[in-house]
């Protein structure tokens, strides 16, 4: 089955105060860096968009991705996981869910997340740093519907007691872009 990437990108930046996905790093913005980096794995990518709707639809688009507007983005992270699983086609049979704010994550761990996925059948492959576990993460179609009820700030991870079988791989560069010091420290031009 297919595999869809969904790109959160539907936040307000509150900490950082801009669109910091239009943010450049290495040649890109961060935006279209992480649709290049779900388009390696994915047979699709979608990008969820919201508080910054124009500016990042038209990254997107020119990314290649296609695009979702969340209307409910002040909600939280549950309303853009709402929005993009609902947009995936059914031939896709799983999702792999990114930041697009994680710019040092790259093609090989989300191939990794496939693999283990794909080798182990597990339905949730999540990525562990700093000692937790969050995105990216793949969800299998099977937790699609517990995904559809989340609400507020939940994500994937709320989905570990639901799921037949859970799966981590180690991500190495974790570093989300949050504020201005971040971007000064961790982007380069």
């Amino acid at each position: 089955m297919s595999v869809a990437g969904v790109v959160l990108a539907a936040g307000e930046s509150r900490r950082m105060g801009f669109a910091k996905l239009l943010l450049r790093h290495r040649g890109q913005s961060l935006l279209a860096r992480a649709v290049a980096t779900a388009a390696q794995a994915c047979d699709a990518v979608w990008v969820v968009v919201g508080a910054f709707d124009r500016s990042y639809r038209d990254e997107a688009e020119a990314a290649g991705a296609r695009v979702v507007v969340n209307p409910d983005w002040r909600e939280g992270l549950a309303s853009s996981l709402r929005c993009g699983t609902q947009a995936i086609p059914a031939e896709f049979g799983s999702a792999l869910i990114l930041l697009g704010d994680q710019p040092f994550v790259d093609g090989e761990h989300l191939e990794a997340l496939l693999s283990r996925h794909r080798r182990d059948g597990c339905d949730l492959v999540m990525s562990r740093y700093q000692g937790v576990l969050g995105p990216p993460a793949l969800v299998d179609r099977a937790l699609f519907p517990r995904l559809l009820t989340l609400r507020g700030e939940s994500g994937a991870r709320s989905l570990l007691g639901e799921a037949r079988s859970v799966a981590e791989v180690r991500l190495r560069g974790s570093q989300d872009v949050d504020t201005r010091e971040d971007a000064r420290t961790w982007l380069e031009p």
